[in-house]
């Protein structure tokens, strides 16, 4: 029921577009009857200048092609609310899709760290070891070398 509610927004705005539209055009044909109608009755009556359901007839026709464009334009407010809440439900799940890999990319930074501080802490030992052979093989060098002087 909640979810896509942009897109049911957006969906709203363009029944109520349709049905106001239809609801113009139909008060439309009603004025252009009535006056169309109130024309004939009066044409009986010779001392009316004017007839009077030329009014209705120029207001069904206004109605007919102004109310569908106002309601058109009345739609862009509802329509592009939709497209907000739509734009800000697509920029909400982005950014939770780069937090995970930001995390993720942050947990192989975070291990790769200890690999390297493992594989630098045996090149320590290895070095420790080798300086302590070459030590010892340079104290026998020359613990070798005296006793031959001798």
């Amino acid at each position: 029921m909640w979810n896509n509610i942009g897109g049911k927004i957006k969906t709203l705005a363009k029944v109520i577009f349709w049905i106001e539209a239809a609801c113009f055009i139909i008060g439309g044909i009603v004025m252009l009857a009535k006056g169309i109608r109130l024309n004939g009755e009066m044409r009986r009556y010779s001392y009316y200048e004017n007839e009077p359901g030329t009014i209705l007839i120029l207001c069904g026709l206004a109605m007919m092609v102004i109310g569908p464009l106002m309601a058109w334009i009345g739609s862009f407010l509802l329509c592009g609310f939709g497209q907000l809440i739509e734009s800000s439900e697509q920029t909400a799940n982005n950014t939770y899709r780069l937090m995970e890999q930001n995390e993720h990319l942050l947990q192989m930074h975070t291990n790769s760290n200890s690999v390297l501080t493992q594989i630098l802490d045996v090149n320590n030992a290895a070095l420790h070891v080798t300086r302590k052979m070459a030590r010892n093989s340079a104290q026998q060098d020359s613990g070798e070398k005296g006793t031959r002087e001798q």
